[in-house]
């Protein structure tokens, strides 16, 4: 029809029948493109939703590597602490039980040593003990026989004077002896753990003039003045025998080391918490030497008096164990030609 009116020179018509047939064909290719583009973009989504699916399972297997990786490490790392905290455990406890078995063998060493050293000081009590009953004390009680027998065979033919002075050499004789078995027998039981402390309050003072009085004869025989400085009235808690027989020896050994016409003077002061007692004599005095060994009775040896006295060195030992079982201590301050001081420090 479009050729029709073109041939009849209708061209308005034959122009509106191309316009009219140019539309149809674009719209025919409009709508085909449109289905294939939508095609196409339906096939896009399609294979972009595949991807992103694919995308996804690639991630969920990642993140599924990673959390059973993570978890391996959380188990090696687990078992490596637990490991780890086992072992130090055994560690210590096995250092424990180490440090343990050497803190015992060493308190058995220890205390070994220390049996071993009592056992040591026993042997030299026991051989101490021994020499003095064999040599010691056979000296006091053969001079007192001597006596006696002196005393008896010449009686009859003796002024008075001289039997005076025969008498009170045997009264001398017989009186050491008495001391010495005293302090042997007193000795013997502090070794042997027998002697135990009666405490009672105490004049000191007159417990000084007591012991004065029974050391008077002795200290006169050579002119030695004895006195008593003690203030009266001044009270310790002690035992009474234990502290005499320290105070007994202390001038007994000031008596025996000083000369004729010297003094000997007891002196004693009170703190707060101890009393301190001193025997001090002006005798011969004593060097560094003899002052360490004094109280030691594995190295005890007896010096002769300053008339040749002879003795145990039982005496200064003793005072020492006594000293020391009342709770206090003992030492001496001396030198040679210059007299000594024994000085105690015991409990109020």
């Amino acid at each position: 029809r479009r050729f029709y009116y073109a041939n009849v020179g209708d061209f308005q018509n034959a122009y509106q029948i191309l316009a009219r047939t140019s539309e149809l064909k674009d719209s025919t290719f409009t709508q085909e493109t449109r289905k294939t583009i939508a095609s196409l973009e339906s096939n896009f989504q399609l294979e972009k939703k595949n991807i992103e699916i694919e995308v996804l399972k690639k991630d969920n297997q990642i993140k599924n590597m990673e959390i059973k990786r993570e978890r391996m490490l959380t188990t090696v790392l687990l078992l490596g602490l637990i490991i780890l905290s086992i072992s130090l455990y055994l560690i210590i406890s096995l250092k424990r039980k180490r440090d343990k078995l050497y803190k015992t063998l060493e308190q058995n060493m220890v205390e070994l040593e220390k049996k071993d050293f009592e056992l040591d000081q026993a042997n030299k009590s026991k051989d101490k003990f021994f020499s003095i009953i064999a040599h010691d004390l056979k000296n006091p009680l053969g001079t007192l026989t001597t006596l006696t027998k002196m005393l008896k065979e010449e009686f009859p033919h003796k002024e008075k004077e001289d039997l005076y002075q025969l008498v009170d050499l045997s009264v001398i004789a017989s009186d050491n002896l008495y001391k010495l078995l005293e302090n042997l027998l007193t000795w013997a039981r502090t070794q042997l753990g027998h002697l135990k402390p009666e405490l009672t309050e105490i004049d000191l003072s007159s417990l000084v003039d007591e012991v004065l009085n029974t050391m008077f004869s002795q200290a006169n025989q050579k002119g030695i003045v004895l006195g008593n400085l003690t203030e009266p009235g001044l009270i310790i808690t002690s035992d009474q025998n234990s502290l005499k027989t320290i105070i007994r020896n202390l001038i007994n050994n000031g008596v025996k080391y000083s000369d004729s016409g010297g003094k000997i003077e007891i002196s004693a002061y009170k703190t707060d918490s101890e009393i301190t007692i001193r025997v001090r004599d002006y005798g011969v005095g004593m060097d560094e030497d003899t002052r360490n060994r004094l109280f030691k009775i594995d190295e005890v040896s007896s010096r002769k008096g300053t008339q040749k006295e002879s003795g145990t060195g039982l005496g200064l030992i003793l005072c020492y164990e006594l000293v020391k079982l009342l709770g206090g201590k003992i030492r001496v301050e001396s030198e040679p030609d210059k007299g000594s001081v024994f000085i105690l420090q015991l409990p109020v």
